[in-house]
């Protein structure tokens, strides 16, 4: 199981790195953490969607593209119908650019639901602090979302986060989108920082999933859409259930002696 937010007092500037106890590997030395990269809805932000009606609608988009849709259902989670999609596509051959339709064509369902939301979003509990204080300790911060870049900046410019980031990276800004991981180095690129220098905060499996595969620190949070259970079996490192619980978190694999 992946580890909750606790971590022994670091050694000097090095600290081991949180691993899965089920794999029995030894933990390697990870080098110190110099910028966190937030996803956006679900942790940061809560947009007040209808998730059913969305993931009714996402299922009549997906079989209107011909995808069956017997197996998927609105009381699973919207990550899990996705994930599901992903695999059936893979397995079927269909091919890079028939997930690329796929997914744009889910994005477009979305951005709808994304554009009611507005006016109720609001930002998670804890948000504004935990940025701040991430500035504070010198950390570079990064934005890796699914949502449109207008909404994105909307939201965060309404409740005065925007100033907090050093770089931003929305899906119309990439050509594939997360769990990809070409979408996240974006985000590297711009914060000048390597994936082992980083650690990503989400609350999807495709958050978790794309700092894995670059090697960064996966840290999932249960404020938005997927499970405690999604999260770990997706290979998150650590598990934490609120967004103040980072700082502590970030403070060992930073390599401070002190918070």
């Amino acid at each position: 199981m992946s580890e909750e937010a606790r971590l022994p007092s670091p050694d000097g500037r090095m600290v081991p790195e949180a691993f899965n106890t089920r794999g029995g590997r030894r933990p390697r030395v990870r080098p110190m953490i110099r910028a966190v990269v937030f996803d956006l809805d679900g942790t940061l932000i809560h947009f007040d969607i209808d998730y059913v009606a969305l993931k009714e609608e996402v299922l009549r988009a997906l079989g209107r593209l011909g995808i069956p849709t017997s197996s998927l259902s609105p009381d699973d989670t919207l990550t899990t119908i996705l994930d599901k999609v992903e695999r059936y596509i893979k397995v079927s051959g269909l091919g890079e650019d028939f997930m690329r339709k796929v997914w744009a064509e889910v994005f477009r369902v979305a951005e709808d639901f994304e554009a009611a939301s507005l006016d109720k979003a609001k930002p998670m509990p804890g948000a504004a602090e935990v940025l701040a204080a991430l500035k504070e300790r010198g950390l570079k911060i990064g934005l890796l979302t699914l949502n449109s870049s207008a909404v994105a900046i909307n939201v965060l410019e309404r409740f005065g986060l925007k100033r907090f980031f050093d770089a931003m990276v929305a899906r119309d800004f990439v050509r594939e989108a997360k769990p990809n991981p070409s979408h996240l180095s974006s985000v590297l690129e711009e914060l000048e920082v390597k994936p082992s220098e980083t650690m990503v905060v989400g609350d999807t499996i495709f958050d978790i999933r794309c700092a894995k595969r670059l090697g960064a620190v996966a840290v999932g949070i249960t404020t938005g859409c997927s499970s405690r259970e999604e999260l770990e079996a997706a290979g998150a490192d650590f598990i934490v259930n609120s967004l103040s619980e980072l700082l502590p978190l970030v403070s060992r694999l930073k390599g401070d002696q002190a918070g």
